[in-house]
């Protein structure tokens, strides 16, 4: 009878530990650092710590005239965002873009 009234305690506790533990992990682990994105026959890889990591784009990803959001994965820090003004020209964006979402 004691340990059901106690666990019927602690269980809220349980589930507010196990909450703000998975908060934490999504706001202060670190984004991972992508280091190069690219395109070969096997599709799209993203460089990280000098391992290419093959991904495909989900929804979530954004297309707009001066920038574009590619998301990877599930996790809110896990995204690349390209601005126009990021690129050496702004013909090598439009052919990103054009990569990207096959339309020129």
């Amino acid at each position: 009878m004691v340990l059901a009234i106690l666990m019927f305690t602690l269980w809220p506790l349980t589930e507010a530990f196990v909450l703000t533990l998975i908060l934490t992990m999504v706001v202060f682990l670190p984004a991972p650092v992508v280091e190069r994105l690219g395109m070969n026959n096997d599709g799209w890889w993203l460089e990280l710590n000098g391992e290419r990591h093959y991904v495909s784009w989900r929804s979530g990803s954004i297309r707009r005239r001066d920038y574009v959001v590619l998301r990877w994965s599930a996790w809110p820090s896990h995204c690349v965002i390209i601005r126009a003004d990021s690129v050496p020209a702004t013909d090598d964006f439009r052919r990103l873009k054009a990569a990207l979402y096959g339309v020129i």
